[in-house]
């Protein structure tokens, strides 16, 4: 049945003119990005030459611009045509357009994100209001969209996001950049450690208690304001197991997913979650967070920890560092799980979508 919908939306999408918003994508894709980037590798596979994908350039203040761009200019580019937003950004000046809203961090952590606040507190419900559809990445963000706004249940429509897999292929250059990282240590990996909501000041605090410096736990996120204060953290506490890295590679990225002992997740608020993905699709098993988008994306395929108690973080490191578990049950979960997420299926969703 679903078979024959999306053929009928599909011969409907190959004779339409039809814009896709791409304004969040950049040179180092992360989050929103990377879903931007897959969902527009999947459809181009399945467009006519009637589709058309928007950009922005590269401005100082592009965070103010982009906001400007979708409202005012993107309007006047895509008129009575459908366009279709990667993010959360687009007009209240268009009716015929379809949004994504990823999560709602910057309303339950307003401090981190205080550009974002604003945005989301007064200028999105206009937008919603104005949108004919809403693609969110959970369930768990579906029930957020209708705690925070106004807006019909049955305009919500959840469309999961793909896994994205990496794959390694060695090389001499990556593989002494790794040896020269880990000097063969054994290590834990945390990815996307750039903002409060991710909660690394727990996890620091746990491997301060763990207390072993045979392992060492690699760190990456921005040196912004939030990764400066982290790294100040664990040099003030004589910590020097702790390794913060900037941005990485794809290639060292999926070396260090794949030798790790284990990814940790532990953020106290997501809308999906893709490094435990990532870590699955190279076997490697992950420490994620018991809120509720984690259990809804990752069933039992996951160890889980309440990411508010560093004891029970500590006991989880060294319950893993000692592999007092069953590895295997959790591994042999993740062909199915990297199945189950396919960025395939979610651009079929969007075509059904938008054609509704």
């Amino acid at each position: 049945m679903r078979v024959d919908r999306f053929k009928t939306h599909y011969k409907t999408f190959l004779t339409m003119k039809f814009f896709f918003n791409l304004s969040m994508l950049n040179r180092r894709p992360t989050g929103v990005g990377i879903y931007s980037n897959k969902l527009k590798q999947e459809l181009s596979k399945k467009l006519s030459p009637n589709f058309i994908f928007l950009y922005i350039k590269d401005v100082r203040l592009l965070s103010l611009y982009r906001i400007f761009w979708n409202i005012f200019i993107l309007p006047l580019k895509v008129g009575k045509n459908t366009v279709y937003s990667f993010s959360s950004h687009g007009s209240p000046f268009i009716a015929n357009q379809v949004i994504t809203i990823h999560d709602l961090i910057c309303l339950n952590f307003p401090k981190q994100h205080r550009f974002q606040y604003y945005y989301f507190r007064f200028i999105l419900p206009s937008i919603i209001r104005s949108s004919k559809k809403i693609v969110v990445i959970s369930e768990f963000t579906k029930s957020e969209v209708l705690k925070f706004y106004k807006v019909e249940e049955n305009k919500i429509k959840v469309v999961y996001n793909g896994a994205n897999i990496l794959q390694y292929s060695p090389d001499s250059k990556t593989e002494q950049e790794f040896d020269n990282l880990t000097n063969k240590k054994p290590y834990f990996i945390t990815v996307g450690a750039s903002y409060e909501h991710k909660n690394i000041f727990n996890l620091l605090s746990a491997i301060k208690k763990f207390n072993n410096l045979n392992f060492s736990f690699i760190i990456i996120g921005k040196a912004n304001k939030y990764g400066l204060q982290l790294r100040d953290y664990a040099k003030k506490n004589h910590m020097p197991n702790v390794i913060f890295l900037d941005y990485v590679s794809d290639q060292l990225l999926s070396k260090l997913y794949k030798e790790a002992l284990c990814n940790i997740y532990i953020s106290r608020y997501e809308g999906f979650g893709f490094p435990p993905l990532e870590a699955a699709s190279l076997g490697t098993v992950s420490l994620v967070s018991n809120i509720p988008v984690m259990r809804e994306v990752f069933s039992n395929s996951m160890i889980y920890v309440d990411p508010l108690s560093v004891d029970d973080i500590c006991e989880k490191l060294q319950m893993i560092s000692k592999c007092k578990f069953n590895l295997g049950l959790y591994k042999n979960q993740y062909p199915t799980l990297i199945t189950k997420y396919s960025w395939n299926h979610a651009a079929e969703e969007i075509i059904s979508i938008v054609n509704t």
